[in-house]
Order: structure tokens, then C-alpha cells, then sequence
């Protein structure tokens, strides 16, 4: 049988280079109810009609909630996988919503670069509508690595842009062709072929042809230098590249997108405070100063 390396070597060489960036999966791994947070399942369209799956979880304290935090997941398996990540918000009097891109879980149809771009563009106007429905004060846009790339090239063309409290990108990158390239030379026997990946792969939608455009919100950028799947440099290139209001938070000792969990857990505490003031310095440039 062949070796996985040499799979993903013949995937890149019949063009298939969407399942580098793209795994999903039907399964269900976890339901909210589990961690007792009641929550609404539904769908919404994206902008060809194909159905897209969300889970909106809803705090346990706050009636309107103090935000609407909207979860663009990382690249495998799908949403009842990811929730967990950012569910400890509801303790807290912030409302969830997190949604599959299309061929994700629920959500139909097939991935692709252009295709989740809309996908992101009509779940973007979703989440508005859901926080004028809900009340809630603030909303919050999270990206987690794919989902950084994704919600990141999106946003420069989202007409609401503007009304976003804050943008958070975290352990992403702005790239497919860096990435693709980056990973390709951790393997020696893909070294040799690593330039390919600047003609295999396609960068029209890469948020890095777009960062001049970005919104004027408050961005926060989140990156560990042990992530060991997406490396910590490109997160230091999205924030220097960056012009609008931004801080930057150096993750240690943790991997790829563990913030707000295990060791990392102390950052809860100087998020919600950004969640209530964006503006806030001392949560902006060092976070675990007053939180330790």
C-alpha cells in the first residue's frame, strides 16, 4: 500500500489540492447539552441556496447577552467537534453561534476556495440578523486557522463590516500557496517538489491579497510558537501587515488553536474583558498582567 506521504504527493499531482485545506466529515462528535448549554440547530442559505448547518448556544445567565461571539471553525471534521472550543462562553453572558461550511457535517455540497468564501459572506449576514433577533449588544467575529483565512478574506467585502465590535484570527495564516508550501518542506521526501506548490495551488482567494482592505476594527491576533500545524510566523505576519486597531497575544506553551484551555486557560479572563471593551490596553498588550 502506498505511504500516506506518497498519497497526499499523487492528490497534489491530479489537482485535487482542495483535500490539503478541506477535511470534513459527518459525524457527530458532542452535542452542547452535554456541557448543559441549551442551544437552537438549524440552517441558513448561502448565497447559491446551498443549506448550511449552525448551532446557536445560548448563554445561561443573560437575557439579551452581553455579545454574540460568531465561530468560524479550523479545517477538519465539523462543527460538534469544534463547539467545545469556544462553548465556556456561555457561562458568561455571551451567546454562541458556530456553523458548518459547505460538505461540513449537515451542510451541503462541496468545498472549495470561492465556494466557502460566499459561505462566509451569508453567514456573516446570518449572525447579524440572529444578534438583532437575541438582542445582543456586541458581536464578535472568530476565526481558528482555516477559519482565520476564511473569515478574514470575507470580511473586506461584508457590507456590516464596520458594526463588528471585535475581529479575533487565531493560529491562521493569510496564504494557501505558504501553507501548502511551509508543510510540504517538513517532509523530505515532499522538499524536492515544495516549490510546486506556488503553481498548485491557488491564492485568488487568500486573505492576503485583500489585507489593505480590512476593516477599521479592533483586531486581535492569537498565535503560540508551538503551534506544530500552523507556524507561529504567519501569525506575526498578519499583525504586522495589519492596519487597523490590533494587539497581538503570544500563546506559550500550548499547541494549535488550545487557547482558553488546559495551561492557556488564564486568557479567559483578559478575553471577556475585551469582549466588554475592545479599547481595553491593558487586556490588548498584556493580557495575563492582572489575571494570573
Amino acid at each position: 500500500m502506498l505511504s500516506t506521504t506518497f498519497k497526499f504527493l499523487i492528490i497534489l499531482t491530479l489537482g485535487g489540492c482542495g483535500h490539503f485545506f478541506y477535511a470534513p466529515n459527518k459525524v457527530k462528535y458532542g452535542d452542547p447539552k452535554e456541557f448543559g448549554i441549551n442551544y437552537n440547530s438549524g440552517f441558513f442559505s448561502s448565497e447559491d441556496g446551498t443549506p448550511l448547518h449552525y448551532w446557536h448556544l445560548k448563554n445561561k445567565k443573560s437575557t439579551p447577552p452581553k455579545a454574540l461571539v460568531v465561530h468560524f471553525h479550523g479545517n477538519g471534521m465539523n462543527l460538534t467537534n469544534h463547539f467545545p472550543s469556544l462553548a465556556w462562553l456561555t457561562e458568561h453572558d455571551v451567546d454562541v453561534l458556530i456553523w458548518d461550511y459547505r460538505g461540513y457535517g449537515r451542510s451541503a455540497g462541496i468545498p472549495d476556495h470561492k465556494a466557502v468564501y460566499k459561505d462566509a459572506l451569508s453567514a456573516l449576514e446570518f449572525s447579524f440578523k440572529l444578534k438583532e433577533k437575541i438582542g445582543a449588544k456586541k458581536i464578535i467575529a472568530f476565526g481558528q486557522s482555516l477559519g482565520g483565512m476564511v473569515l478574514a478574506r470575507s470580511l473586506v467585502d461584508f457590507r456590516l463590516k464596520s458594526k463588528i465590535d471585535l475581529i479575533v484570527l487565531d493560529s491562521t495564516f493569510s496564504s494557501y500557496r505558504q501553507m501548502a508550501f511551509s508543510k510540504m518542506k517538513e517532509s523530505w521526501l515532499l522538499t524536492p517538489f515544495s516549490p510546486l506548490a506556488f503553481v498548485l495551488f491557488d491564492d485568488k482567494f487568500a486573505s492576503k491579497n485583500t489585507m489593505h482592505l480590512f476593516p477599521n476594527v479592533k483586531t486581535l491576533v492569537m498565535h503560540g510558537p508551538n503551534d506544530k500545524v500552523v507556524p507561529y510566523k504567519f501569525g506575526e505576519e498578519i499583525f504586522k501587515v495589519l492596519k487597523s486597531p490590533k494587539c497581538f497575544w503570544a500563546i506559550e506553551k500550548v499547541g494549535h488553536i488550545e487557547v482558553f484551555h488546559g495551561i492557556a486557560r488564564p486568557y479567559r479572563k483578559p478575553f471577556l474583558k475585551m469582549i466588554e471593551n475592545p479599547d481595553d490596553i491593558t487586556a490588548c498588550n498584556n493580557p495575563l498582567a492582572e489575571h494570573t
